[in-house]
C-alpha cells in the first residue's frame, strides 16, 4: 500500500504524478487523481457538496 501523504508516478506512464485527496477532512478514504487533470485549484472555507462552512480553509479544484 503507498502512502497517501506521498506523490508517486503513474504506472501507466512512468512519469505522471498524483495527488491523493479526500473528500472530507476527517475521512480515512482517499482517492487519486493525476496532477494534470485537477485545475482551478483554490482555498475554500465551505464544501463542495452542501455548503457547509469549514473550521478552517481546505484545497478544492
Amino acid at each position: 500500500m503507498t502512502d497517501p501523504n506521498k506523490p508517486t508516478t503513474d504506472n501507466e506512464t512512468g512519469t505522471e504524478e498524483l495527488v491523493y485527496v479526500r473528500r472530507q477532512p476527517n475521512d480515512i478514504r482517499t482517492a487519486s487523481y493525476r496532477v494534470s487533470d485537477v485545475d482551478g485549484i483554490h482555498r475554500s472555507s465551505l464544501t463542495g457538496g452542501v455548503g457547509l462552512s469549514l473550521s478552517h480553509d481546505g484545497l478544492a479544484g
